[in-house]
């Protein structure tokens, strides 16, 4: 499928890239919509590339233009000050700069005010901070679709060691600590031994620190708060900013999802259901987290629980 890569911000001397997939469709006359993503990793590892193709294709399939945004990775930058604000800056420049420059370069015509928004895992929590009440956005996605997302942080598991993380070898303290010797990171690349079966997230590689970093705060109930830094936990929990002018929103998880409770996405969906907000439920059963990770499109999981999440996207432009 074409693409472009552009850098969408800077920090420093650190570059931080989107990737934009598109099809050409001369038979289209209106102006295509934006779909923006941001991929899985405990806001630590990872990158843009981490989505599954068929993912990517299906948007492309409903008419949309495909954003895969990388974002500052923690620990060398806090989640509030790095992902966070990554995600805002992102979406603002999808919505205001990238449509002149996908029109120089592709000659596609898209919608900057038509735009929605998606995300996986630490992503889907990303997704769900693209709202006017941050302070830096004057316009919100118009819609959601947030897999398997992290919220409710006041929530005791997330200050309980990760469940599975036992299983994990021991992890060396200061050789994970090494990895603030490393230059600051906006993404990483997953090799592909790390994944070791479809419908899961892939596995940490435990011989690099920053992986080893992340699998040991894990390990310690730890890794939010040493996410968070600051311990205002409050203001990166996309609960927080739950409202009744909350844009629609499809919460999407696996119901054995031991990594991030289903029942945080259930409540998600029935806070905003009592807000009055436009919000869908989709239930994987037997789904794990990552859940969608690997399947095909016309597999009958993907139809009954992935796609359903882009088509509600689709609804809302």
């Amino acid at each position: 499928m074409p693409s472009k890569d552009y850098v969408y911000k800077t920090s420093g001397s650190l570059e931080i890239a989107a990737t934009v997939y598109y099809r050409q469709d001369e038979t289209r006359s209106s102006k295509k919509p934006i779909a923006i993503g941001f991929h899985a990793g405990g806001f630590t590892i990872g990158s843009r590339f981490l989505f599954n193709s068929n993912e990517i294709d299906a948007l492309l399939d409903l008419g949309f233009v495909v954003v895969l945004a990388d974002h500052r990775l923690c620990p060398h930058v806090s989640l509030y000050e790095g992902p966070i604000q990554d995600a805002k800056d992102a979406f603002n420049w999808a919505k205001t700069t990238l449509p002149d420059l996908i029109k120089k370069d592709a000659d596609i015509d898209v919608d900057g005010d038509q735009i929605v928004a998606f995300g996986q895992s630490s992503g889907g929590t990303l997704a769900l901070h693209l709202i006017p009440l941050q302070g830096s956005l004057p316009t919100p996605p118009r819609a959601i679709a947030a897999f398997y997302a992290a919220a409710y942080f006041s929530d005791e598991v997330w200050t309980q060691p990760t469940p599975g993380t036992d299983m994990m070898p021991p992890i060396d303290e200061a050789f994970a600590d090494s990895v603030y010797d490393e230059a600051p990171a906006s993404m990483t690349i997953v090799a592909p031994q790390q994944f070791i079966a479809p419908g899961t997230m892939p596995m940490p590689n435990l011989s690099v620190p920053r992986d080893a970093w992340m699998a040991l705060a894990f390990k310690e109930g730890q890794h939010l708060s040493r996410c968070v830094k600051d311990g205002d936990f409050g203001r990166v929990d996309p609960a927080t900013y739950f409202s009744p002018k909350f844009p629609p929103t499809v919460f999407l998880t696996g119901t054995e999802d031991t990594f991030i409770n289903p029942k945080f996405s259930r409540q998600a969906h029935a806070q905003l259901s009592d807000l009055k907000v436009e919000t869908k439920l989709v239930l994987a059963e037997g789904g794990q987290h990552g859940y969608n990770f690997g399947m095909e499109k016309d597999d009958v999981r993907f139809k009954e629980t992935v796609f359903p999440g882009y088509e509600f996207l689709a609804d809302h432009v």
